[in-house]
Order: C-alpha cells, then structure tokens, then sequence
C-alpha cells in the first residue's frame, strides 16, 4: 500500500500552486496596509523613471512596492538556504542562524557601518560582500572541522555551529554596546530583518545572486536528497561522501 504521506509529483504540483497564489496575494495585500494610501492615484502615477508626481505614487513605488520585493527575495533564499543546511547535516533544525551564519553576517554589517568610510558602503556589493565574508567565516570553520579525520556527526556539527552562533552572537552585543546609537539602531535593524530601503537598487542587487544560488542548489538537489538519508546509503549511490 503506498503510504499516503509520499511526496508525488502531483502532490508536489499542488504545494506549489497553493504557495505561488499565497505569496501573490501577500504581495498586492502588502503595499496597501499601514497609513492609508490611494491605490488609484499611486497606480495612474506610475513611473518607470521615478519621477512621481503625488505623494501616493511616491509612498507605493518607492518604498512599498521595493519593501516587498526585497522581503520576498529574502525570504526565497533563507528558505533555500535552511533546505540545504537541513538536507546536508539531516537535522530539520539547521538553519543559518543555529549554525551561526546570520551573526557572522551581522559581524560584516556592522564592521561595514562602523570601520567603512561613507563612500566605500554607498557601492552597490560593498556591505553585501562584507557580509557575506562574514556569514562563510563560520560554515568554513565547521568544514574545517568535518575535514580534520575525525568522524563527527552531524549533531556535533550543528552544537559546534550553536556555540559558534552563541559567541558572535556576544561580540554583536559588545559592538553594539560601544557604538553610538545611530549605528547600533542600523545594526539592529539589519539583524533583525529591516527591510527600511528605498528604490529598487537593493532588491535588483540581490535578484541575481539568489537565482544563482538557488540554481546551484536545485542542480545539487539530488545529492542533498542522498545526504539526507545517511552518508553510508550515499556513497553506495555514487556520492563523494568526502567532498
């Protein structure tokens, strides 16, 4: 009998139907909450210039419209991400922020808004670079650990990653303690997912890196798939556990 809980393909086809018009919804529901604003009057002044001439037009394209892209670029690659952290250690608990990721990340924000001059962070890959710098200091750390030829499981990883988290997660706090507080509301906010941007700069940043990171991972799925059930049926299959 086959058991009921299988993921099929028509069962998979009906997930992402479901989830593609819930996030369509929660995008055109999005830019209307909060202060009221006219929806007519910000769609009849629509510019692809920027040039808006009423203040509805210039709240809804300017700051909601790339508020909500940004928040579902975001979104897709931390979901991406937490998929591939959960299918490598066989853990549904990994994410980037157990395994200390977020708060290396946080780390290269914050080295960005207090050691950088203004004119270095207004480049478009500056703070990104920064903190993604930030956010593979950890993962290279627990690799360097997976690598040394001893057999540590997948749970050792994932505490080594939780104290990891814990540490930067102290010298965040330390940082911010001696920073003034514009800095250390910046960095705040950052942490914990602000999405205060104007224009589309940062969404259309980002767009490209997280259509090639998730490209990568859909052409690696299948190994991530092997991984998932256990190293020894991996390797019987053609995985280069090692690697």
């Amino acid at each position: 009998m086959r058991n009921q809980a299988t993921l099929t393909w028509p069962r998979m086809l009906r997930w992402w139907i479901a989830a593609a018009i819930a996030t369509i919804a929660i995008a055109f529901i999005a830019p209307l909450t909060g202060e009221a604003v006219s929806l007519s009057a910000a769609l009849s002044d629509f510019s692809a210039s920027g040039n808006h001439q009423t203040a509805d037009g210039l709240i809804f394209w300017q700051t909601r419209v790339p508020r909500i892209l940004a928040g579902l670029i975001a979104g897709a690659a931390l979901a991406c991400a937490g998929l591939a952290y959960q299918a490598v250690l066989r853990n549904p608990l990994a994410d980037p922020y157990i395994l200390g990721v977020s708060s290396g990340a946080a780390i290269g924000k914050a080295i960005a808004v207090l050691a950088l001059p203004a004119a270095i962070t207004a480049l478009p890959f500056a703070t990104p670079a920064l903190c993604f710098l930030g956010a593979l200091a950890p993962i290279l750390f627990l690799v360097k650990l997976a690598g040394t030829g001893r057999q540590f499981s997948p749970v050792t990883l994932l505490l080594a990653g939780l104290i990891i988290n814990l540490v930067l997660s102290a010298a965040m706090m330390l940082v911010q303690v001696f920073a003034n507080p514009d800095n250390a509301r910046q960095i705040t906010y950052w942490w914990l997912g602000g999405l205060d941007i104007a224009g589309y700069r940062a969404p259309l940043t980002a767009l490209p890196l997280v259509i090639a990171g998730v490209a990568i991972l859909t052409w690696r799925a299948r190994t991530m798939n092997l991984l998932s059930v256990d190293t020894l049926t991996a390797s019987h299959l053609g995985v280069d556990v090692r690697s």
